[in-house]
């Protein structure tokens, strides 16, 4: 049984007071509300018939003989736990804790006795746990509360029990055995550092890690981050800790890849973090070493020959050498390496001549947008082989140069857009096989591939030109066996001719994607323009009608 909640304490309080009321309207009431003598007052305790006209007498009453047989004797539960309130004798109070058949009758005892075997016995073995928090309150039985901190079944008591512990053994006995709201407080009053390094190492995860934030020794932090059987708490170690010989050994050989992140964090040692960004498995943890890295040569070491992409792009945007990201936007064979070198150049005259070679849509993008200098933008916009190119050198142009006389280039773009709508109604087969294998921008030789018609000039087309998107066109165009035996034995462009050969039993998407496959080193002369370098002479000649009509 419990003690009373607040809400039965309030109608136990009125209950009390209705009673007093009406002890004073019953005839034995007024007597015992109107003498002090305790002859009289004992005789009414012990033989009134109404039980709140004895509790009214009990309360008057000092003689210590008549209260102790009242508080054995009464059939009354609340009038033995009043006349029990009132005793002074061990030996009464240590009967009624041990006999007494009501928990409120038996916690008035114990709240008054002072025998600590008594009081131990009880809070072992007492059925009601009201009781046995009683017991707790008056305990000073180290090794006996914390016994009930962990094996009590009730948490009040539990609770009840921690709060008193001192022992900072048994606390931590405590913090590693008992439920986790005993152990929390179990912790909290630990403070010696042995202790707090085995309840770290032994305990669950939210003990371990508090105990770890209590713990400042290092050679101890150093045993929970080998022992503790917790990831998270060896994690937590780690952030503690100073010892650079122990964060390295453990961010190259834990077990756990939380704990190896962690020590990485810590690590500064740039071999160590070079080779976990080499070699680890987790790529959180390669990714956390590369963020740590800052030694150029290792940074560029891993920019070449880590096996991991993501790691390369990473490494690629905190390296700095220019002849490395040059050789690595020219010749990488990864799209991604070649995006993340380009955004890191800086020669705006490497970026303009490596345009036209870059097959990626997206690289090539990254390339416009990291051009550095007005000029640069305003050649591409006027002299880029591809239309996507030229639009969005022109957009950022503007957007960067607000106020720029971009109007020669939007002027050009005009020009470039008639010759277009022109080539809808050319049928000289010469004209337009020249403007396929040479025309200077890319929207002319594709009008012109879908312009064609006679066989033999689709056959010298698809055989000499190596635009993917032209042979796309060419090859939806030509069916005829002979012509498609020639192309896939003499086509200048390698996808060509084995997309060519799986025409006949492949399906066409199939053939097409053989064409997609970037070429990364496409020749182009357009580089051998790269006016923004050339005289400002050259420049002027050159820009004054860059997409006119060849005579």
């Amino acid at each position: 049984m419990r003690y009373m909640s607040t809400s039965h304490r309030c109608a136990a309080m009125l209950f009390s007071m209705l009673c007093v009321v009406l002890t004073w309207g019953h005839p034995d009431g007024a007597a015992a509300q109107g003498t002090t003598d305790q002859v009289e007052l004992g005789k009414i305790a012990l033989e009134a018939k109404d039980w709140r006209v004895r509790q009214a007498a009990v309360e008057k009453l000092t003689d210590q003989a008549l209260l102790a047989k009242v508080a054995v004797e009464d059939k009354d539960w609340d009038v033995r736990r009043t006349a029990t309130e009132k005793l002074i004798s061990h030996g009464v109070l240590k009967k009624i804790a041990k006999m007494d058949k009501v928990g409120y009758v038996r916690a008035a005892a114990v709240e008054k006795l002072t025998d600590q075997t008594l009081l131990a016995k009880v809070a072992v073995e007492d059925k009601d746990d009201g009781v046995r928090r009683a017991a707790v309150k008056h305990l000073m039985d180290q090794g006996v509360l914390a016994k009930l901190a962990v094996e009590d079944e009730e948490e009040s008591v539990c609770l009840a029990a921690v709060k008193k512990l001192t022992d900072q053994l048994l606390l931590g006995k405590v913090a590693t055995e008992a439920d986790w709201a005993v152990s929390g407080i179990a912790v909290k009053k630990l403070t010696d550092q042995v202790v707090l390094a085995k309840v770290a190492v032994e305990g669950e995860r939210t003990v371990g890690k508090s105990a770890v934030e209590k713990l400042s020794d290092q050679s101890l932090l150093t045993r929970v981050v080998v022992e503790a059987k917790n990831e998270d708490v060896r994690q937590a170690a780690v952030k503690k800790h100073t010892d650079q010989t122990l964060l390295a050994k453990v961010a190259v050989g834990d077990k756990d890849e939380g704990v190896r992140r962690a020590a990485i964090e810590k690590v500064t040692n740039q071999v160590v973090l070079a080779k976990v960004a080499m070699e680890d498995k987790d790529g959180e943890v390669r990714r956390a070493a590369v963020g740590q890295l800052m030694d150029q040569a290792l940074l560029e070491k891993l920019a070449m020959r880590a096996p991991w992409l993501d790691i390369r792009e990473r490494v690629i945007s905190k390296v700095t050498n220019q002849v490395l990201l040059r050789q690595l936007a020219e010749k990488d064979s990864q799209a991604a390496i070649r995006l993340a070198a380009v955004r890191r150049i800086t020669d705006d005259r490497f970026l303009v001549e490596r345009l036209p070679m870059e097959p990626s849509a997206i690289v090539r993008s990254a390339v416009v947008e990291t051009l550095h200098e007005q000029s640069s933008l305003h050649a591409v916009a006027l002299m880029a082989d591809r239309a996507g190119d030229r639009e969005h050198a022109l957009r950022r142009l503007e957007r960067k140069f607000p106020g720029t006389m971009a109007s020669d280039v939007v002027a050009a773009h005009e020009v470039l857009a008639g010759r277009v709508t022109s080539l809808g109604t050319e049928t000289d087969n010469g004209k337009l096989l020249a403007l396929v294998l040479k025309g200077e921008f890319d929207v002319l030789r594709h009008t012109a591939a879908n312009r064609l018609a006679d066989l033999v000039t689709l056959e010298q087309a698809a055989l000499r030109s190596r635009d993917r998107e032209v042979l796309k066109i060419l090859l939806k165009k030509i069916d005829d066996k002979g012509a498609l035996n020639r192309i896939a034995g003499t086509a200048a462009d390698r996808a060509m001719r084995l997309a060519v050969n799986h025409k006949g039993g492949a399906k066409l998407g199939t053939t097409f994607s053989l064409l997609l496959r970037p070429k990364v080193q496409q020749q182009s002369s357009w580089a051998t323009r790269s006016l923004p370098f050339r005289s400002s002479c050259q420049r002027s000649q050159k820009l004054r009608m860059p997409f006119s009509r060849p005579a």
